[in-house]
């Protein structure tokens, strides 16, 4: 489940993800950064080694459908632009999860858990769209499994791509549980120049060694409180 995100300026060396370890993977930028894009080159990775990366991909896109190509992909197990059914799949995922970590914790021996891990398809949930994300967020039923899914059941092989998500921070009575565990995490890929990231506070320093020129295919990730520029 290690996917390329790009190649980095300073190190002329691929920049991985690994999304069975990272449970949440945030996507942002300016409005017509085409954030979906990564999302679509993570899905056709997984794809073109689906025989290796056994997974359940389930993508919730807007109406603009930007992601619909990837319903022919073999490792999609359902796309939908229904706000109605991503409910339901949330649902059905978080229970899928509870059943996993039930499974998993009957046994003390952690060499037997990841065997039984490692049998197990990889869910992953991308939900793509700022607009798609926070009606989902505002429901609370749905924000309230989101949320758990991530923080009580993120060691049972889940991951939620947020694709198209709001460049702004997560503070006050405004923002929910699952937002601010998602800040709190510091995953992201942001497509737009750092000093415009309002996620986060980046120290001057920080941005002059990042200091590249910019293009509109240019990118930033965040992993492990390292910043890189792809």
């Amino acid at each position: 489940y290690r996917m390329v995100l790009g190649m980095d300026y300073n190190q002329v060396e691929p920049v991985f993800v690994q999304l069975d370890a990272l449970n949440s993977l945030v996507i942002s930028g300016r409005a017509k950064s085409n954030c979906h894009r990564v999302a679509h080159n993570i899905l056709h990775q997984i794809q073109r080694n689906v025989f290796v990366h056994n997974s359940e991909v389930y993508v919730m896109d807007d109406a603009k459908r930007v992601l619909s190509d990837v319903q022919r992909l073999g490792c999609v197990t359902e796309y939908t632009t229904d706000f109605d059914r991503m409910k339901e799949i949330i649902s059905e995922v978080y229970e899928e999860a509870q059943q996993r970590q039930e499974r998993l914790y009957d046994t003390d021996d952690d060499a037997e858990r990841r065997a039984m891990l490692d049998k197990l398809p990889l869910k992953l949930l991308v939900i793509n769209n700022e607009r798609v994300i926070k009606k989902l967020l505002s429901d609370k039923h749905c924000a309230s499994e989101l949320n758990e899914l991530l923080v009580a059941y993120g060691d049972t092989k889940v991951c939620v791509i947020w694709s198209g998500y709001a460049n702004a921070r997560a503070s006050g009575i405004s923002s929910t549980e699952v937002e601010r565990y998602v800040h709190s995490l510091s995953s992201f890929v942001f497509m737009d120049h750092l000093s415009n990231l309002k996620m986060e506070d980046v120290s001057l320093s920080t941005q002059r060694a990042l200091n590249r020129p910019y293009t509109d295919d240019d990118a930033f990730v965040h992993l492990n409180d390292a910043y890189q520029h792809i």
